[in-house]
Parts: C-alpha cells; structure tokens; sequence
C-alpha cells in the first residue's frame, strides 16, 4: 500500500526528517512554503477509509513536522487528489486537481481555502459525455485572482491545454 511521504532536505542535500503517513493510503503531489520559516502545505490524495476511494487532500504542516491543520474534499468516491498547490495574500491557498464525477471520469477541479484550512468554494470542469480523463495541474495567484491550469481530453485532438482565472474571493 502506498502511504503519503515528505521528506525535508537541509540546503546542503542532507536528509533532515522523513516522515510517512501510515495512517492513510494516498501520496502528496505538490508542496509550498507558507507563514512562518520550515511551515509547508502539501496536496495529494488520502483514502480516509479503507476501499472508499482516494480524496482530494491539502495539510499544513510546522516546520517540525507537526500538522497545524487537515482538510479533504470529497467529491464523489473515486479517485481525486490535488496536483497543484499555491499560496496568495493573507496565506489564501488554492489548489489544483482532478475529481472523479459521477460518470466516473476525471473532471478539473480547483478550491480555495483560507491560510486555516476553512474550504471558501470548489470548481469542477465537467466534460460531460465524453468519457476522457482531464486534469487540473497547476494552481497560481495573481493580485485578485487565482489560474487554474491542466489539459482538458477532446475527442481527435488529445490533450489540449486549459487555463482559466477565478476572482480569489
């Protein structure tokens, strides 16, 4: 079973702490420095019970390695997570992924969250009928804003790129 992993590094290439979650199934995918020195927000996946499908997944964690807070998003059971993780003015975060819909395909997803981890909304870009698989990628703010970027799956052309801009509020 794979366990979410995060591994701190000195400047100089050391191994500083490793720390697995073996609580949970799932992986980080992307990390971000935030507040005070050493403080990270990673996003992923976790499945928080056992065979009921992976969650999109976001903690921020002390520069000792301590959880300052926890939040999934479950969207509908399968298999979310976030790939992208940013952070804005007055430590806002938004974050980048995919989440399975009811179809079972894989839709863009993006939500942001304030600097405590409250959830302030979700988007889910639904290509419905299709039956491909998109991805949300890459989380980004901007003075007001936020981007969400991934690729979107259209029939006979593949991936095409997809970015689109959210008022940050």
């Amino acid at each position: 079973m794979l366990h979410p992993l995060l591994v701190r590094v000195e400047h100089d290439g050391s191994l500083a702490t490793t720390q697995i979650d073996e609580a949970h199934a799932g992986a980080w995918s992307d990390v971000t420095p935030i507040g005070s020195e050493g403080e990270v927000l990673v996003t992923g996946r976790i499945e928080p019970v056992p065979g009921a499908g992976f969650d999109v997944a976001v903690r921020r964690i002390s520069g000792r390695d301590e959880p300052r807070w926890a939040q999934t998003i479950d969207h509908v059971a399968g298999f979310d997570g976030g790939r992208g993780v940013a952070v804005g003015a007055n430590e806002a975060v938004f974050v980048a992924g995919a989440v399975t819909s009811v179809s079972g395909d894989l839709e863009i997803f993006g939500a942001l969250l304030s600097g405590l981890g409250e959830l302030r909304w979700t988007h889910v870009n639904a290509n419905r009928g299709v039956g491909l698989e998109d991805h949300g990628a890459a989380a980004a703010f901007g003075p007001g804003f936020v981007v969400l970027a991934g690729d979107e799956q259209v029939p006979g052309q593949g991936a095409n790129v997809w970015v689109r801009r959210f008022r940050a509020e």
